[in-house]
């Protein structure tokens, strides 16, 4: 017979345990306070999982809606191939016919045919959704602002329908140049279409009907705008351009622009933004005094233009992917330590840099490119050398340090004397690589401002000869007389 075990065992309330003491045994409830706090904690940790699903669901949504947008475009041109055969055509073919049937000189798209019957343009050209897809609008010069604007909204409400869904690049600098009140009854009807923009040039002065902008946007202009008065989706652009911003403005707009792939800004001290309009003052602070870096992982090209001020906008950013600078008008060797200072603290290797100009400017280019030994292409537009041409050339011929991966040199517009037997040396011992560890020149080519063309002397038979010797082996060459 077993013993009876019905009694109190070891461990349990009002008898000693295994450790001696007495105690509540384990799952007996704690004190009031303890209770709350572990009644908490299985809530938190549901919520966590409840957030984390609906994170989860989300993510497979968009993921969901960009392979139905894929699948609407293509089923969409597929089922206006079916129903207009005209559509089966190129759009580059039926743009040239439409060109070319068209009187381009009406401004407002109701065409004057004279050769062909009516009936033929209008079904290429209302058939064709993508012609309707590029517009930049010019403003007669007579009419009254109310008049065009009145004239334009219509030909919009007729305009836009006929793109048929597709996405839209529209540059509306020329038409709303000087932003004015009768602008008003142009922005509703474009933005009764934003879900399409895909590219906008624009004036931006004051608020704009932007909150409909949709993720087709990519590609924004932007001209001597207000930044407080603007609301757009920055987050999803690739493509800038900033014309007239201060400094802190366009570190502002950066910060908002994870994915952005091509910045071009043009700052200048000369242009003032709009300072009286809704009573806002301009911002011109320097980058210098501003804090922090922006750094974009995505971006590989970049232009300055028109300022030596703007490069200052250099000591806020950093971008490691950056293959691609154009420097244009005003900049001079005291800038220099400022792009190297970029160039370091971005981590990026440059492989292509331009200096250019809209008119001849003396720049040392030595200076500047020695800023760039990664460089394998060199643009140098509208460079007034004076007396350094020659040792440029003497350096390139010579200092295997001196843009030693260029593979590419373009002089554009040169306004000096040219020595074509030396600029030919060089080019012979870039091509041949007499030198270790300088890469081949495979491209070079030379041309004249206008003005000099009648003042150098063009190049003699020999040097002539020594050109074409290069290119039977290969290198592509173009110097005048060649």
């Amino acid at each position: 017979m077993r013993p009876n075990r019905s009694g109190p065992r070891r461990g349990h309330r009002g008898r000693p345990g295994p450790s001696g003491r007495g105690g509540p045994p384990p799952g007996t409830p704690g004190p009031p306070e303890d209770r709350a706090h572990a009644s908490r904690r299985p809530s938190a940790a549901v919520l966590r999982a409840r957030l984390a699903g609906i994170d989860a669901e989300m993510d497979q949504l968009k993921v969901r809606l960009d392979e139905l947008a894929v699948q609407h475009e293509s089923v969409s041109a597929a089922l206006v191939s079916l129903t207009s055969p005209i559509l089966a055509l190129p759009s580059t073919i039926t743009a040239e016919i439409f060109l070319r049937l068209a009187d381009s000189s009406h401004v407002f798209g109701l065409w004057t045919i004279s050769t062909c019957g009516p009936l033929l343009v209008a079904r290429i050209a209302l058939n064709t959704p993508s012609l309707w897809t590029q517009m930049e609008f010019w403003l007669p010069p007579n009419a009254s602002p109310r008049a065009k604007s009145l004239a334009y909204k219509s030909f919009l409400e007729s305009w836009l329908p006929r793109a048929c869904g597709q996405p839209l690049a529209l540059d509306l600098i020329p038409l709303l140049q000087g932003y004015t009140a009768e602008n008003d009854d142009i922005l509703p009807v474009l933005a009764s279409s934003s879900t399409q923009w895909q590219a906008l040039k624009t004036w931006l002065s004051r608020s704009f009907p932007s909150d409909t902008i949709r993720r087709r946007l990519r590609e924004v202009h932007l001209s001597r705008f207000t930044l407080p008065l603007i609301r757009l989706p920055w987050a999803q652009l690739t493509i800038l351009h900033c014309r007239g911003q201060s400094n802190s403005d366009c570190v502002e707009i950066l910060q908002y622009t994870p994915y952005l792939e091509t910045f071009v800004v043009y700052t200048q001290e000369s242009f003032k933004l709009y300072q009286d309009l809704d009573g806002l003052e301009a911002d011109n602070t320097d980058s210098t005094s501003l804090r922090g870096v922006v750094r974009l992982d995505y971006l590989h090209p970049l232009e300055f233009s028109k300022s030596q001020q703007s490069l200052t906008l250099l000591n806020s950013l950093s971008f490691p992917a950056l293959t691609r600078l154009t420097l244009a008008g005003g900049m001079d060797l005291s800038s220099i330590p400022t792009l190297l200072a970029f160039i370091a603290r971005s981590g990026c290797s440059l492989r292509s840099f331009s200096i250019s100009s809209y008119y001849a400017v003396y720049y040392p280019a030595a200076g500047w490119l020695a800023a760039v030994p990664t460089a394998t292409e060199v643009t140098l537009d509208h460079v007034a050398w004076q007396d350094d041409f020659a040792a440029f050339i003497d350096r390139m011929t010579t200092d295997s340090d001196f843009l030693p991966n260029l593979q590419t040199l373009v002089l554009n517009d040169c306004e000096c004397d040219v020595a074509y037997a030396a600029v030919a040396e060089m080019v012979a011992g870039r091509w041949y690589g007499r030198r270790s560890g300088v890469a081949r020149l495979r491209s070079f080519q030379l041309t004249l401002e206008s003005i000099m063309i009648n003042r150098v002397a063009p190049p003699e038979p020999s040097v002539l000869e020594a050109f074409k010797v290069l290119v039977a082996d290969g290198c592509r060459i173009r110097v005048p007389g060649l």
